[in-house]
């Protein structure tokens, strides 16, 4: 299997398991069916076992290995992590013939029809399959995650612009997630939240605080939260929507791994909360159509 050369798939397949290189082989046992060497010691009689059976029950070693099928085993890819830019997303090399790539690698996307934004072509090939697998309407989506395998398998075929073959709309999703934990400087971590948060500021510090590439990818992630819950009927129960918020924020942010226990609760907390009332002022505005 060749070299991954996308930095961005890279990162995310760097988070799975591998599996190992081979299996290693029992060395074969000597056959206990053979006769002892002359100068052997006379045998001592067989043992009886609780069960009633003997060491003269016992299977060869060396018949079994025979019987056995080989099992097959999946030879892991071959990838380092990258070394990303400080201020800038990662670049992707995949992309579609049909939409035209900027410069810095980021494509023009619409979740909500009229309201374009400057994501990274992966989120945006993503998106795409997501919504082509019903992951739209696709119950606890975002909420439950797919097996690390299937993810990989599907990194790989994206990577390599092959067929998708994934038929499981939790596997997208489970990409973008990851995706988004990867990006050299994640998302919200420069955000100041104000002590008093209301829906109006947490909107305000969005759209005016952060740097375009995080902003556009920011307000990406709570169209498609918010797409997500009109499209299932749920944008106006509050159970649900806290409850995709929980999923989805910690994607979004990093706390000081130094903190102690009680400070990282309360920024936990309080980041959970400017999340939900973005989303909720996003989703005040019932004239954007769902795609």
């Amino acid at each position: 299997m060749t070299r991954s050369s996308n930095p961005a798939v890279t990162a995310l397949l760097s988070h799975f398991p591998r599996p190992p290189t081979h299996i290693p082989v029992q060395e074969k046992s000597k056959d206990l069916s053979e006769s002892p060497p002359k100068s052997a010691k006379r045998r001592e009689h067989p043992i009886t076992s609780p069960n009633g059976g003997d060491d003269e029950t016992r299977i060869s070693l060396d018949r079994l290995d025979k019987e056995l099928p080989q099992l097959p085993y999946i030879t892991p890819l071959s990838l380092e992590f990258p070394d990303f830019a400080a201020d800038s997303l990662p670049e992707i090399a995949v992309h579609d013939e049909d939409d035209v790539e900027e410069d810095d690698g980021l494509v023009e996307d619409e979740v909500i029809n009229g309201r374009p934004h400057r994501i990274p072509r992966l989120l945006q090939r993503l998106r795409h399959q997501l919504v082509s697998l019903e992951g739209l309407t696709t119950p606890n989506i975002f909420r439950e995650s797919a097996p690390d395998v299937e993810v990989e398998i599907n990194l790989y075929q994206l990577d390599h612009c092959e067929e998708l073959t994934t038929t499981d709309a939790l596997v997208p999703a489970t990409c973008i997630k990851h995706y988004l934990r990867t990006l050299p400087n994640v998302l919200a971590s420069d955000i100041t939240l104000p002590v008093d948060m209301t829906e109006d500021s947490c909107w305000q510090i969005i759209t005016n605080d952060l740097p375009r590439d995080k902003r556009d990818l920011l307000l990406w992630c709570l169209d498609l939260i918010a797409v997500v819950l009109r499209t299932s009927g749920q944008e106006t129960n509050n159970v649900s929507v806290l409850s995709l918020v929980r999923t989805f924020a910690p994607n979004l942010y990093s706390l000081p791994p130094t903190s102690p226990a009680p400070d990282l609760m309360r920024l936990t907390l309080q980041f959970t909360k400017f999340v939900e009332l973005a989303l909720k002022k996003n989703l005040k505005d019932s004239s954007r159509p769902v795609p």
